[in-house]
């Protein structure tokens, strides 16, 4: 069962002296106690440094979403830069095309002439 509550960053030697109650069935106290035992460390220890990791994982999370954002916006304009390109060189080819099927016509014509 993770514990995703979230608490603001302080620093390691800041006086604890602010108390939070909160409700529990007995089975999750229990296995609160359970593993903080495991961990060594106390119930609200616990609870702490889950907090604490969680809002480092919600920090990175946040800082991968703005790194997306930031990519996503960069490929949406090269992908516009690319179809313009594209366009501007199928136009330049079918102007081409153009010319030489209107030479050939041309000599097509000469010749019949």
């Amino acid at each position: 069962m993770p514990i995703t509550m979230c608490i603001p960053k302080e620093p390691l030697n800041t006086m604890k002296t602010e108390r939070v109650t909160f409700l529990a069935s007995p089975d999750f106290k229990r296995y609160l106690s359970t593993q903080a035992s495991n961990d060594g460390v106390s119930v609200g220890e616990l609870i702490r440094g889950r907090c604490q990791a969680q809002q480092k994982r919600n920090a990175h999370a946040r800082s991968q979403e703005r790194e997306l954002s930031a990519l996503t916006a960069e490929l949406r304009r090269s992908m516009a830069e690319a179809h313009d390109s594209l366009k501007e060189g199928l136009q330049a080819a079918a102007k081409a095309m153009s010319s030489i099927r209107n030479a050939r016509d041309g000599a097509a014509r000469r010749r019949a002439a």
